[in-house]
């Protein structure tokens, strides 16, 4: 069991439907595809979650935290050393990388293990909503308010 944290609004902390990818697309995913992003530690889903906030004033007020917790680690495919798309690290989405989702995600896989790139040595976990069974092989185990310290939001200059 992998237990992963997910920071969201809290109208959409309970949808793990990856539809918000599927409409923007994001690092790992084009547009078109269905993918839920989750980080290994809750301070690595409140950094990634601060690494997209840039105005104090569109900052939401409602934010949650999700634990949700992974069942069968042997459908996570990890991708590390050559596996990894040569720009997973650019600062500006890459088109290789966002494909490699989309190529990889498959019937047998439920997600990926990435490298986080806002803090190195750290994951995220990218699943598959449309991965049969998809439902079955995750669960919230519990959701909570995301408190950020008023030192952390980003201000406006």
């Amino acid at each position: 069991m992998i237990t992963t944290y997910r920071i969201a609004q809290s109208q959409y902390i309970d949808d793990l439907s990856g539809y918000g990818a599927y409409l923007y697309g994001g690092r790992w995913n084009l547009p078109g595809t269905y993918c839920l992003y989750l980080a290994s530690h809750r301070s690595l889903a409140y950094l990634e979650f601060l690494v997209h906030q840039y105005d104090r004033e569109l900052w939401p007020t409602d934010l949650m935290i999700a634990t949700i917790e992974i069942k069968d680690n042997t459908l996570i495919h990890e991708l590390i050393g050559e596996e990894l798309p040569i720009n997973w690290q650019s600062m500006k989405y890459d088109v290789q990388v966002q494909q490699t989702t989309t190529r990889l995600f498959t019937d047998m896989t439920l997600g990926l293990k990435v490298p986080s790139v806002v803090v190195p040595g750290e994951f995220n976990y990218l699943l598959n909503p449309r991965f049969h069974g998809y439902e079955g092989a995750i669960n919230i185990k519990d959701i909570a308010p995301a408190n950020f310290d008023e030192r952390l939001k980003p201000q406006n200059i």
